[in-house]
């Protein structure tokens, strides 16, 4: 609301001054013609006229040089993010009040969104651009207001419609699932949008990913922090004192099963979180896991590649617990029966020790 309060004031600023600027300029044209007329005209007119003249073209300067900046920024902002153009233009629908980018029509069917970020469901979407077909068509939000899109040429030179023009293009996947991609950056490495899947079969999706029969669970990804070497990063820049590893695994096929199970039905005890020493020297502590325990999560992917599930665990005094909540110096958790405590001590965390102390060296 500031910023549109802002704005709004330089545009009124810049009307104000631009019709100073024309009646000023007109009385000392007046002014001028008078003279030579020999008419003696007043002086005072023409300083006065002058005074105010240049006042108002200082006042004009300001919201146009700002307008200008922002339009040279915006600029090169559009030319690092241009649109991949299709023959298929669509807009968005019309939610209850504004435009919604829930759900889209084309060629007949609708999409909506597969997962919303604070989805309940067990799966989270994990794919990348390789994974993406040719576009096949453009979607932008309708026409906005009339003072909306006035300010958004004198931006940017175009309204905002125009300027948030995202490409849709199918997602390939083993099961021909219908999905498509919506993303207004086509140009970035990493995905930046929307997965949206076809209205009438998308429970039936659901029910595939959340399955997890449907994935492959005797490998598995395990990513974790430990302590980096702080000695030549330079103080004046913001590092932080770890660095993120992952490390892929084969285990037991039945062992996530056997997680999983045990954060669904399992009862959950306190711990305390272990303290490093004030004095224990920061180079010992290179490639040791952050904080001074593991903290690990574990993910296995689909079979087709599209999804992952997850869980997290801690491993403390040669125990491990899968994560639920911490607070303060305490951790929540689901502490594991022996057998599975034995197999993930013995064949997961030696392996991701053994493999961290082989990268340091």
């Amino acid at each position: 609301m500031g910023a549109v309060f802002f704005m709004t004031l330089l545009v009124i600023v810049l009307i104000v001054a631009i019709i100073f600027i024309v009646v000023n300029l007109g009385l000392v044209i007046a002014w001028r013609v008078r003279k030579k007329k020999g008419k003696a005209p007043k002086k005072w007119w023409f300083v006065l006229a002058s005074i105010f003249l240049v006042i108002n073209i200082v006042l004009a300067a300001i919201p146009i040089g700002y307008f200008g900046f922002l339009r040279v920024t915006n600029a090169s902002y559009d030319s690092e993010n241009d649109v991949t153009q299709t023959s298929t233009s669509l807009v968005w629908p019309m939610g209850e009040y504004e435009p919604t980018t829930q759900w889209f029509e084309i060629e007949g069917k609708k999409y909506i969104i597969f997962r919303k970020g604070f989805s309940s469901e067990d799966f989270y979407l994990d794919y990348g651009r390789e994974q993406l077909g040719q576009p096949i068509a453009n979607i932008k939000y309708p026409k906005g207001r009339w003072f909306n899109d006035m300010m958004w040429i004198l931006l940017s030179g175009s309204t905002y419609s125009d300027q948030n023009v995202s490409t849709i293009s199918p997602v390939s996947n083993d099961n021909h699932f219908d999905f498509l991609y919506a993303e207004l950056n086509v140009n970035t490495p990493t995905l930046r949008g929307d997965t949206y899947h076809e209205e009438s079969t998308i429970e039936a999706t659901k029910a595939y990913y959340n399955n997890l029969d449907n994935y492959n669970t005797g490998t598995v990804t395990c990513r974790y922090a430990v302590y980096r070497d702080m000695s030549s990063v330079d103080e004046t820049h913001h590092v932080n004192p770890y660095e993120w590893i992952d490390r892929s695994l084969e285990i037991d096929e039945t062992v996530f099963s056997k997680l999983k199970k045990l954060k669904e039905t399992g009862d959950t005890v306190v711990i305390q979180m272990p303290e490093i020493p004030e004095d224990y020297p920061p180079a010992a502590q290179v490639g040791k896991p952050y904080r001074g325990y593991f903290d690990i999560r574990m993910k296995v992917r689909s079979l087709d590649g599209i999804t992952i599930k997850e869980v997290s665990f801690v491993v403390i005094d040669n125990r491990v617990y899968l994560s639920s909540t911490s607070s303060g110096g305490e951790l929540t958790v689901y502490p594991l029966t022996d057998e599975l405590n034995d197999y993930m001590m013995n064949h997961i965390i030696k392996s991701l020790e053994e493999n961290t102390i082989e990268s340091e060296n």
